[in-house]
């Protein structure tokens, strides 16, 4: 070889290493290129479903199973009743359970009447009792509906010889909405209980 061909060939060894360095670099970025998104996909994992909606039974059963009410009454009686005028306490206990169709309610009451000779009479009972219960929703509210037939017992009164009636409770239905803690009575209008979680 002669002294010209080997400085050629020495000027252009520097070249040609240049351009294998840019080759062997451009297929590692293509080989770069072809793994990274497979490895985002696969740390994405699959798309997320519809997130869970709570059923109202859940919504309701999670606060408590035990809920209490307490309200009052009052209101006059016109002749030929013996009573004029009455007061009452009333204390209403739900039980509820999961997958049940019926609810235990206790029902106990403490009432003051005046009768029409000016007298008063104090009245005390509790009543136990199988209610229908129905979960479902009232404009988005989780929501209950309580329905119990018809009873009538007899009052436990402080003065025997006093003509007061027995305890009646017309046959009914009421629905409640949960609203924050509390179930609150919605239908029918007259419905005054609000029923609270009790530990």
């Amino acid at each position: 070889m002669t002294v010209a061909a080997r400085a050629t060939s020495r000027a252009a060894a520097p070249a040609l290493e240049r351009h294998r360095l840019a080759a062997l670099g451009c297929q590692l970025l293509a080989l770069l290129g072809a793994a990274f998104p497979l490895a985002c996909s696969a740390a994405a994992g699959p798309p997320p479903g519809a997130p869970s909606v709570e059923a109202p039974e859940d919504a309701i059963l999670r606060i408590a199973s035990f809920w209490e009410a307490r309200y009052t009454d009052k209101g006059l009686r016109s002749s030929p009743s013996p009573i004029a005028s009455f007061d009452r306490q009333l204390v209403s206990r739900l039980e509820l359970a999961r997958g049940q169709l019926t609810a235990t309610e206790s029902l106990s009451f403490e009432e003051r009447f005046t009768l029409r000779d000016a007298r008063e009479v104090h009245c005390s009972g509790r009543l136990d009792l199988q209610v229908s219960v129905t979960y479902g929703a009232r404009a988005g509210e989780p929501a209950l509906e309580l329905e119990w037939p018809a009873l009538s017992r007899p009052r436990e009164c402080d003065s025997p010889d006093a003509s007061i009636p027995a305890f009646e409770r017309p046959a009914g239905r009421a629905r409640f909405v949960l609203r924050s803690d509390q179930l609150v009575g919605v239908e029918p209008a007259l419905e005054k209980r609000i029923f609270l979680p009790v530990e």
